[in-house]
């Protein structure tokens, strides 16, 4: 079987569409030198990579990659994850806005978004100081552009 699960919904093809997506945002953004990735790349089912969760079926639910020092652009693909329930990308040095489409899929409720502020599309109210509702549902600020 060698990391596939034979159970996988849609079968091989959707799995490897799934794994895809991993394994181009793993080399996109210097996975190698993320501070934690067991397991990222290898030959085992990508459900058991840190900070992926998967449902009962083996499609990935979340991703939580907080503060593992990813750089590079944001990943574009993502939409591809069809069953991506919650995603946080933050605390990372990643460059690019959330691509539209994952937003559009954050704003109707079927997606949870934590990612820093310069990679989400909300609307920034200078009256309150703060972001209104969007793609992002929590929003990292970098304090330290405000104090350099």
């Amino acid at each position: 079987a060698n990391g596939y699960p034979e159970d996988f919904p849609g079968g091989v093809w959707e799995w490897l569409k799934e794994r895809a997506v991993l394994v181009r945002m793993y080399l996109n953004t210097s996975g190698s030198t993320w501070s934690v990735n067991d397991g990222w790349f290898g030959s085992t089912n990508h459900c058991s990579w840190a900070g992926v969760t998967c449902n009962t079926s083996n499609q990935v639910t979340n991703l939580a990659l907080d503060n593992k020092q990813l750089v590079g652009s944001f990943p574009n693909d993502l939409i591809y994850l069809p069953y991506l329930e919650s995603l946080n990308l933050s605390s990372n040095s990643m460059v690019g806005t959330i691509p539209y489409d994952v937003c559009d899929k954050s704003t109707s409720n079927n997606l949870y978004i934590n990612a820093d502020a310069a990679n989400c599309p909300n609307n920034f109210d200078t009256s309150t100081g703060t972001y209104l509702a969007g793609c992002c549902d929590d929003i990292l600020y970098d304090v330290d552009i405000y104090l350099n």
